[in-house]
């Protein structure tokens, strides 16, 4: 981060749909020109609900006087129960979303070797929340590393098998 990181944590997230595969909610404490930056990235195991659940309620939790910045790779796509609730009902704002009401922005399923695109769906997500005191507003927000690269034996890679979900915001 270009800010100071004041205090982080890291939160286990419950098991519900398998106990052996351990997901975490890490957070930063930013210190930024416009006050407290609370970061929040994870990634919760494919189809546990509950993480996702549990991660919207340790955010709403820790919100401050500054807004919230949450991302991270959640398994689902936008239309499951899961991050309806966490938006509907948890107030929190998708960015690429908001930016791109008609974008598809599919993210994961990229064949790294693959010299076409292979992805099919948008599991990685910037989400944003109003701080008590301050709120965020999206100015843009698209796909990034969604390009291979090439090698010296002419062959493709591509930088992993997600894409990047980038967001320029504003704090007012």
């Amino acid at each position: 981060s270009r800010f100071p990181i004041v205090a982080s944590q890291v939160y286990e997230l419950p098991r519900c749909r398998s106990w052996i595969d351990r997901r975490i909610l890490l957070r930063a404490e930013l210190s930024t020109a416009w006050g407290p930056l609370q970061m929040f990235s994870t990634h919760t195991a494919r189809g546990d609900g509950c993480q996702v659940d549990r991660v919207g309620d340790i955010v709403r939790e820790r919100r401050g006087t500054g807004p919230s910045v949450l991302a991270g790779d959640f398994n689902m796509p936008d239309t499951s129960k899961e991050l309806t609730r966490l938006r509907d009902d948890g107030g929190f704002v998708d960015a690429f979303r908001l930016a791109n009401p008609k974008g598809e922005g599919p993210t994961v399923y990229q064949r790294i070797h693959a010299p076409e695109a292979t992805v099919s769906r948008r599991v990685d997500f910037i989400w944003l929340l109003n701080g008590e005191e301050s709120s965020v507003t999206v100015r843009s927000s698209r796909i990034v590393l969604d390009r291979p690269g090439q090698l010296s034996d002419g062959s493709v890679l591509w930088p992993s098998d997600h894409y990047g979900v980038l967001a320029d915001v504003e704090i007012v």
